[in-house]
């Protein structure tokens, strides 16, 4: 009975925030479209970035960003990026592509990807140090885990330096 209880305040707590999600989704999307119609533009599409920060230096976890598409009261298309939502204002700040030249991918992704994944090997290491029963479901994890990060790290920082990732 109490596990019920349990699992149902989980389930509310998990729509709530769902709800709550939508509602802020729509108020930024709700947002860009005041903020073109007010400076005479008309989307020509709009995609909200779920992984992704343009040109800012991040986004935090209140803000809404979108990859823009518009057209000018003179017919000229413009592309670039658009961030919403501040703690206590919805004033969007834009940048546009003919501003900030193309986006490079941030350094930091791979090398975050590296250095994880060092660090799961490096615990991996240290567990097969003291372990005596050998490659454990924990040890086995921690090795391929590792293997993984650094993999996907080098392949983005290759990928990155060769041109073929934003």
């Amino acid at each position: 009975m109490l596990q019920n209880i349990f699992l149902i305040s989980i389930l509310v707590a998990i729509g709530i925030l769902g709800i709550l999600r939508v509602i802020w989704f729509s108020k930024g999307k709700q947002v860009v479209k005041q903020w073109t119609e007010q400076n005479g533009f008309s989307i020509i599409s709009m995609r909200y970035q779920w992984l992704r920060s343009g040109p800012f230096f991040f986004i935090e976890r209140n803000q809404d960003l979108y990859r823009i598409t518009v057209r000018d009261n003179t017919g000229e298309i413009r592309k670039g990026w658009i961030r919403t939502g501040k703690w206590f204002s919805y004033r969007p700040e834009v940048k546009w592509d003919s501003e900030i030249g193309s986006l490079r991918m941030s350094v930091a992704i791979p090398i975050t990807c590296i250095i994880g994944g060092i660090l799961l090997l490096a615990a991996a290491l240290a567990f097969l140090g003291e372990s005596e029963s050998g490659l454990s479901g924990l040890l086995l994890f921690l090795l391929v885990g590792g293997g993984v990060f650094v993999a996907i790290g080098l392949a983005l920082w290759l990928l990155r330096g060769k041109g073929h990732l934003p």
